[in-house]
């Protein structure tokens, strides 16, 4: 009999212990790609998070990234929204959840064709 009631008290610290973690956990945000050239989309998701509102981002780098489009739903039940930006500026983005969560874009220069040609030359090489 006792080994009954220990089992059960186990499982009930247990499942109340998981209960507290599941109700206390942030929702998670991602980007896309953590490095993106100027002039790419890049695309904000949130997950699990029951208040929806836009990623913040700082001041500082707020003039890198161009709102592209507002919250979309992907799924109501697992709670999934997403927003796009376009990359203005090169340097990093960091985007912060409303329920928690960074998620950091790293902004590189767009490669010009001429470089392309310069390669093929072999021009830019040092010796």
């Amino acid at each position: 009999m006792k080994k009954v009631i220990t089992i059960s008290l186990v499982l009930v610290f247990l499942l109340g212990t998981l209960t507290v973690a599941m109700t206390l956990a942030n929702g998670d945000i991602t980007v896309n790609s953590t490095k993106v050239q100027k002039g790419d989309i890049i695309i904000v998701t949130s997950v699990g998070c029951s208040n929806p509102n836009d990623p913040t981002i700082s001041n500082e780098e707020a003039y890198r990234v161009e709102k592209f489009s507002n919250r979309e739903t992907i799924s109501e039940a697992t709670q999934t929204y997403q927003w796009k930006y376009k990359a203005k500026q090169i340097g990093n983005v960091t985007f912060t959840g409303y329920c928690g969560g960074t998620a950091t874009v790293y902004i590189a220069p767009k490669e010009q064709p001429m470089y392309f040609f310069m390669k093929i030359i072999g021009f830019g090489k040092k010796k």
